[in-house]
């Protein structure tokens, strides 16, 4: 069944201003962080690890850090603005008596964001009160409903890397502070964490590879974790972190996700489909002409996770998906129903941008012929959603004008996402400067 629908571009277009709060400090907070002794009873379903993103997408509204406050944006109506309901609160100069409660100041990709039982979590540096007084990287959790704003780890230096929820234990990653032969400290890896409710952290799995580890999921019995920068091996361990198998379960894995009592996960296929530029009739420089363009390949797999079943490949070719320190960008997710959407691979070419040369960019070793740069399209604004049971396409639609960079979720015939879309103002244009994709968090149909 194919489909065509028209793009719904999300602007975030009015600023709401927000209420503030008194600072408070574990223990004893309302933050709802588990005793010592209490773990998560796994039981044969799969347990929802809840991974922290620079945005976080809940109940159709994404919550995120930009500038340095943290703000949501309503993707259905495009309304949004700093999390913050004082209308005295300026949000424009930043000291340490501010005491607002949306306040972060940290850069877009260091910043986590979640959101986990009506609270947003997200990690902020403290401003210091003189010059030489150390900052402290917090973990904040605000209460959407009274607004109250609890804080973690208030002393802490370290950067917290990531965080997640499992059941009602709160896991942070954070770096091994390494003294070096001149003096200096260096920050290395990622260990993992419990968070008590006393407010101390227990060392669950040490990061002794330094590849940064972080929690991928639970099933069987068992909870999952890996290494960002790592080579794409996947562990198990017990609930209670007693003991680590010695063996991996998974090897070279990458956007792996937990369903059921089934893993997925994308594997590279060493394959990167290109495409030639038309011939667009004008004389340009070859040699600084972008005239290609493509993507890499991956196949979607999946494997049960009773440690004997072979790995079944549900999708030989899709996109790669791009990963970055800030966030991991997911190109299938599962809805409501158990439904796999996914976006296949089919770079297509879609215009080009015909640039005039200006001085600097003969400088650059740029002759004095136009430039053609090319816009191409990886997924050709196309979706699928796969029956998991059968693997039949049991929906799929064409023509969305976008292509989908993240999945935030698939519900009531919208996909809620991140976007990319070829400006359709800079096509064929003559000039330079022009941006020639619009990237956004927005919302697009499907039916």
């Amino acid at each position: 069944m194919k489909k065509r629908t028209t793009l719904v571009l999300v602007l975030i277009l009015f600023l709401c201003g927000c209420g503030k709060a008194p600072l408070e400090e574990l223990p004893g907070s309302s933050a709802g962080i588990p005793d010592a002794h209490e773990g998560p009873a796994l039981s044969g379903e799969s347990m929802a690890v809840v991974e922290a993103k620079n945005g976080f997408c809940s109940d159709g509204t994404l919550y995120y850090i930009q500038d340095g406050w943290l703000r949501y944006a309503i993707l259905q109506t495009g309304r949004g603005g700093i999390l913050c309901f004082d209308p005295l609160c300026l949000h424009d100069e930043v000291t340490s008596e501010t005491t607002c409660p949306a306040l972060s100041r940290m850069g877009d990709f260091e910043s986590r964001v979640l959101v986990h039982d009506g609270c947003v979590w997200f990690t902020a540096r403290t401003v210091a009160a003189n010059i030489g007084d150390p900052e402290y990287v917090q973990l904040r959790c605000l209460d959407l409903e009274t607004m109250k704003l609890d804080i973690y780890l208030k002393n802490n230096e370290l950067p917290i890397l990531d965080f997640w929820f499992c059941g009602k234990d709160l896991y942070l990653s954070l770096p091994s502070p390494v003294e070096q032969n001149n003096g200096g400290v260096s920050l290395v890896g990622g260990s993992l964490f419990r968070l008590e409710r006393n407010g101390k952290l227990t060392l669950a799995v040490e990061d002794k590879d330094e590849t940064q580890l972080r929690l991928l999921g639970s099933g069987a019995g068992f909870l999952y974790y890996g290494g960002k920068y790592g080579d794409g091996t996947i562990w198990r361990t017990a609930p209670d972190f007693t003991y680590t198998e010695t063996a991996a379960i998974l090897g070279n894995a990458i956007d792996v996700q937990f369903h059921g009592d089934t893993v997925y996960y994308q594997k590279a296929t060493g394959n990167y489909v290109t495409l030639e530029v038309p011939d667009v009739g004008a004389d340009y420089d070859n040699e600084s002409s972008i005239v290609r363009g493509g993507a890499a390949e991956a196949a979607l797999c999946r494997q049960k996770l009773d440690g004997y079943s072979e790995e079944e490949i549900l999708y030989a070719s899709m996109p790669l998906p791009m990963n970055n320190a800030a966030m991991n960008r997911r190109n299938y997710i599962f809805d409501d129903t158990g439904l796999i959407w996914l976006t296949p691979l089919d770079v297509t070419y879609e215009g080009c941008v015909i640039w005039l040369p200006d001085i600097g960019m003969m400088q650059m070793g740029a002759a004095g012929q136009n430039i053609v740069t090319g816009f191409f399209s990886v997924t050709n604004g196309r979706v699928i959603a796969l029956e998991p049971n059968t693997l039949e396409i049991v929906q799929e639609y064409d023509g969305l004008g976008v292509d989908i960079l993240d999945f935030y979720a698939v519900e009531n015939g919208q996909i809620m996402g991140y976007f990319e879309a070829i400006n359709p103002a800079v096509r064929e244009e003559k000039g330079t400067g022009s941006a020639k994709t619009v990237l956004y968090s927005g919302v697009v149909p499907v039916e």
